[in-house]
């Protein structure tokens, strides 16, 4: 005889991992703003904002921070799967300039954050 677990439609075995969901959303999404510009022909009119571009130090305090939320295990993490990139793609394609600024400057400000209350920053 099953037990009530066994029985259960919400076993583990048929939900659905917290890592899969997030390459499936990030998967869907990137496709479907990769098939809007590409049908649209708009690609090469997408720009990134001159008051918010990514330096190199930007773009490794985005890179640990995706990391540090998807660590790799024994399945790949956030950094080893692009989200950095994505995450980037998705603020330079998808946001109006006021909400790039936003982004920006919020990462700075958790670092800022970090610094102070720890004594380095969070990118080092």
């Amino acid at each position: 005889m099953k037990t009530k677990e066994e029985r259960s439609i919400w076993t583990t075995s048929r939900l659905m991992g917290r890592r899969q969901a997030i390459k499936r959303t990030a998967l869907l999404s990137g496709g479907m703003v990769f098939f809007k510009y590409s049908l649209l022909g708009q690609a090469s009119s997408l720009s990134v904002p001159a008051s918010a571009t990514f330096g190199s130090k930007e773009e490794r305090l985005l890179q640990l921070v995706v990391d540090t939320l998807i660590p790799t295990t024994d399945t790949p993490g956030a950094k080893d799967l692009g989200v950095d990139q994505f995450v980037l793609l998705m603020a330079k394609d998808c946001h109006g300039e006021e909400d790039q600024i936003a982004f920006y400057s919020g990462l700075h400000s958790m670092d800022a954050f970090v610094e102070k209350d720890f004594g380095q920053p969070f990118a080092t």
